[in-house]
């Protein structure tokens, strides 16, 4: 597997690279997906997440769930109300695996109707997504310097898309009902602050 990082700061991901992901990381850079990874950029309660280097020199973001250290049991819970999942079993691979490839296929609906990474493929606990722009901190750990002007500048936009688009509205209730998908459609946490980018730095 090829990383560009020292042996050290990979430590601490021992959880992460267990011989079952690192086959298919292997696997993936052989199909030609991405050609190394590069680094880390997030932890998550499930996953943790990597930016990785294609062959023309572009990059994707990789998110791996953990096999072992997951909450598997919060995520069997969660994905057993999704009808498309009514028959999977209540065993650990299973979940995560089930997880990956929800996240994948809800990705790819949510797609219609509003702007998310495209998802490149999934393999039973990978996730390989398109990168959009720069790394960048989240609102949690960035606070606008005016937070009044911040959300109105949001919502005004929010309203203009959904008011210039009834399609837009269609497809989020179709996604709410097919998948439950949407119901953290605004959660503040997970609106980026883009780096050089001025569209929200009030």
């Amino acid at each position: 597997m090829a990383v560009n990082t020292s042996r050290e700061e990979w430590k601490i991901y021992q959880n992460v690279f267990d011989k079952f992901t690192i086959a298919l990381i292997r696997k993936l850079i052989s199909q030609d997906y991405f050609e190394e990874l590069e680094m880390p950029l997030a932890v998550g309660k499930e996953a943790n997440v990597f930016i990785a280097k294609t062959k023309d020199q572009n990059r994707v973001i990789v998110k791996i769930y953990r096999l072992e250290n997951c909450s598997f049991n919060k995520m069997f819970d969660y994905i057993k109300q999704d009808p498309r999942y009514l028959s999977m079993r209540k065993n650990r691979r299973d979940i995560v695996f089930s997880w990956v490839q929800r996240e994948y296929r809800n990705l790819l609906l949510a797609r219609e109707a509003i702007n998310v990474p495209t998802p490149i493929i999934f393999k039973n606990n990978i996730l390989v997504l398109e990168m959009i722009g720069e790394p960048s901190p989240m609102l949690k750990d960035k606070k606008p310097k005016n937070p009044k002007k911040f959300l109105d500048l949001i919502l005004k936009d929010v309203i203009s898309i959904l008011l210039s688009n009834i399609s837009i509205v269609v497809t989020l209730l179709y996604l709410f009902l097919k998948a439950f998908s949407i119901c953290g459609l605004l959660i503040l946490i997970l609106i980026f602050l883009w780096v050089g980018c001025n569209v929200y730095s009030v």
